[in-house]
């Protein structure tokens, strides 16, 4: 028995290795694990994926057929019911595209698992293992936690450093609405970590009536824009452009060519994304400083960049009333390296092509800010998007997080995101939902359909 690792992979949290035909290996963890097979490159690019048959009659025929004509023979309804997280062990024989003989440790039941290329369920729509595949194995992925140990201490050190700042809040400019004369804009400027000015966009109303406030920034390489049409439904929102982005590009003083995620990484302390929370959690601060009507409820909101620093501000400042984040980046931060294929998980994969032997200081780093380590500390109730197809945060880094979530959860799937696709257009829905939840307040049924639309 052989288990071993791809070179500079950080050595706790390793994939098995498959060494050869008709070997036998133990697999123990989360069965959808990604396997590192010698010569099978093509199959590594493409990820794998175990699925299981519990028909076991036919599990035993002499042949088991390949993967289009076995799609054809397995019930989707004994599919639907398997329980992939309840079998946290078992024997595996052959390479990847034959049959694997296994044997639960729980059940004590023969049982058949096969292990499939990606590209193989991709080429074939009709497949009904695709299925399967997306809304069973994604769904209930959920990888362990790889908090560095003083995890808590550097965020409860960054708050406290963060406390003792007067953000000192100076609006600069004014902007009306041109259908609501008691709806306005401000322009604020703010200090935050570092000293650093920071320019949040802060639309509300003037006037005394206690209202909800939703909190706010941009997607990766963006700044904010003004939320006239969240406000006009009675709330009050607060934009905040982090350091190096929009208007507080200037607060970035010496940008790093390698991208705006690789500034500071040779430390957490030093990490631009440290920064970028102080910058939300700030804002927060700021805006209810500075809004002339009462708070009454907190709604944290943010897509994709935005989303991963409204779960973390949620996690470090203490929960809101709701966690409003569509696919979130950042999260899995191994599972980023092998998967992304677009943005700043593509420019970190950039950066560690020409300095690999910078790999697991960079893995470390980076461990500080995925989602999936902040996750557990968020306790209230949490509505989450994500796209089915996506190359700048994949489905699957998106359920690490929100397994990990431990308040009441929510989870709207799309079809796609990140793209230029017609599709897009739905996400609108969620847009509706969480503006629908803020407004009228969390239901006590909240959660109970983890997944509203089926």
């Amino acid at each position: 028995m052989t288990i071993g690792c791809a070179k500079h992979r950080p050595s706790d949290h390793r994939p098995r290795l498959a060494v050869g035909a008709n070997q036998e290996i133990i697999h123990a963890g989360h069965v959808d694990q990604k396997l590192h097979l010698p010569g099978q490159q093509e199959i590594e690019r493409n990820g794998a994926v175990v699925l299981m048959q519990q028909d076991l009659a036919f599990c035993h025929l002499p042949h088991f057929g390949g993967l289009r004509e076995t799609a054809n023979h397995i019930p989707l309804d004994i599919l639907e019911k398997c329980k992939f997280s309840e079998f946290s062990e078992f024997r595996c024989f052959h390479h990847c595209g034959y049959p694997y003989q296994a044997v639960s440790s729980q059940y004590r039941m023969s049982c058949c698992y096969r292990v499939i290329c990606l590209a193989d369920l991709r080429q074939s729509s009709k497949n009904p293992l695709l299925l399967i595949y997306s809304r069973i194995m994604r769904r209930h992925f959920k990888p362990d936690h790889t908090k560095p140990r003083d995890f808590d201490l550097f965020w409860q050190e960054t708050l406290n450093k963060l406390d003792g700042i007067d953000p000192d809040p100076i609006v600069t400019a004014t902007e009306h609405s041109a259908s609501h004369p008691g709806l306005v804009l401000e322009y604020v400027t703010y200090l935050s970590l570092g000293g650093v000015r920071i320019t949040g966009l802060l639309t509300h109303w003037q006037d005394n009536l206690p209202r909800p406030l939703v909190v706010y920034s941009h997607g990766y390489g963006c700044r904010c824009m003004p939320q006239w049409s969240w406000a006009e439904t009675g709330l009050n929102c607060f934009g905040v452009d982090v350091r190096g982005f929009g208007r507080s590009l200037d607060a970035l003083a010496a940008p790093s060519h390698w991208g705006w995620v690789l500034n500071g990484i040779a430390s957490p302390e030093t990490s631009v994304i440290r920064g970028a929370v102080c910058d939300y959690i700030q804002g927060a601060y700021v805006a209810e400083r500075v809004l002339p009507n009462p708070t009454t409820h907190y709604t944290f909101h943010g897509v994709s960049f935005a989303g991963a620093l409204a779960l973390k501000s949620a996690s470090v400042l203490g929960s809101p009333d709701l966690l409003a984040v569509g696919v979130p980046t950042f999260g899995w931060t191994e599972g980023r390296y092998i998967f992304v294929k677009s943005g700043s998980g593509a420019q970190i994969n950039h950066y560690l092509a020409n300095h690999p032997e910078r790999l697991d200081d960079v893995m470390l780093v980076m461990r500080y800010f995925d989602p999936v380590n902040f996750a557990d500390t968020v306790h209230c109730p949490a509505l989450i998007g994500l796209g089915l197809k996506d190359e700048v945060v994949p489905a699957k880094t998106v359920y690490a997080i929100a397994n990990h979530l431990s308040g009441p959860r929510e989870i709207m799937e799309f079809p796609v995101s990140h793209t230029d696709l017609p599709e897009e257009r739905l996400w609108r829905r969620f847009e509706q939902y969480w503006l629908q939840l803020t407004i009228d307040g969390i239901n006590s049924d909240f959660g109970v359909h983890r997944f509203p639309d089926g």
